[in-house]
């Protein structure tokens, strides 16, 4: 039979792993969900909370604007300055992208 201290060392030992356990698997939601270049949502993200927005918008009448950005000419920045200079780019556009929108926008 376990004492006292044996049992709450086992209840303290598996309320840790639990907590590292949610910590682990909101990171890896985080990575699958999260472009590493830009920190901004990847294609399955946008995807899914597009799908989720479009919904919600005819569920209840409500309008819905999409805004999109093309860089014209990217690979011609790649090609020309480098690969560097175009993720750097795309880390400008994408912190000049979130900073005019709300929390709510995607």
């Amino acid at each position: 039979m376990l004492t006292h201290q044996e049992m709450r060392h086992y209840a303290t030992t598996t309320v840790t792993l639990n907590q590292d356990l949610q910590g682990a698997n909101r990171r890896l939601a985080a990575l699958a969900t999260t472009d590493a270049l830009t920190n901004l949502p990847n294609h399955r993200a946008l995807s899914e909370r597009l799908d989720q927005e479009v919904e919600r918008a005819q569920r209840y009448g409500h309008p819905l604007s999409l805004l999109f950005f093309d860089g014209d000419r990217f690979k011609q920045v790649n090609d020309t300055y480098g690969h560097a200079i175009g993720d750097a780019v795309l880390r400008e556009l994408g912190s000049r992208a979130t900073s005019i929108l709300r929390a709510g926008d995607i």
